[in-house]
């Protein structure tokens, strides 16, 4: 948890630029764990949507796709 809240306190603080290059490498990777570590999903959803609401430079439309994917990944998981 210490990590990742320090995670959230670097990305926070990065550019647009980078931001939205985080949340398109979240778009990326998410259906992977999701299908690939369905046991660890739940736990790396909960931190990828936490690191998205820190991530308020990114490009509105590419937050919204992000958080749309997590929501559909929950419901895969049947969470």
């Amino acid at each position: 948890k210490v990590r990742k809240e320090i995670d959230r306190q670097h990305y926070c603080n990065g550019t647009k630029h980078s931001q939205n290059l985080k949340v398109a490498d979240m778009l990326d990777n998410i259906p992977g764990i999701v299908l690939c570590d369905p046991e660890f999903a739940p736990v790396y959803l909960e931190e990828k949507r936490q690191l998205l609401w820190s991530l308020t430079k990114a490009d509105a439309d590419l937050r919204a796709k992000a958080e749309y994917l997590i929501n559909q990944m929950y419901l895969i998981l049947g969470h």
